[in-house]
């Protein structure tokens, strides 16, 4: 149970990570062309949608995981 809820976190936080700087990225992308038009606008606009999915799932995940560790350590098969 350790070992699953660990790697649960270590994927959730690399998710939200991930999420979070593609967000940074889209920013300063669409801050860079925000005259300039066409296809940048586009792009930055498509990876800021995917760094919101991929950063919310990470949330979700970490929730999930804090939801879990709560669970087991009440039931007693989690100690510290």
């Amino acid at each position: 149970m350790r070992a699953a809820l660990r790697s649960l976190h270590v994927i959730a936080t690399v998710l939200l990570a991930v999420g979070f700087t593609g967000l940074g990225v889209a920013m300063w992308s669409l801050f860079l062309t925000v005259d300039d038009g066409g296809g940048a606008n586009i792009g930055a606009g498509i990876l800021a949608l995917f760094a919101y999915a991929v950063g919310g799932v990470g949330l979700v995940l970490l929730a999930v995981t804090g939801v879990v560790a709560g669970v087991a350590r009440a039931r007693g098969r989690l100690t510290v």
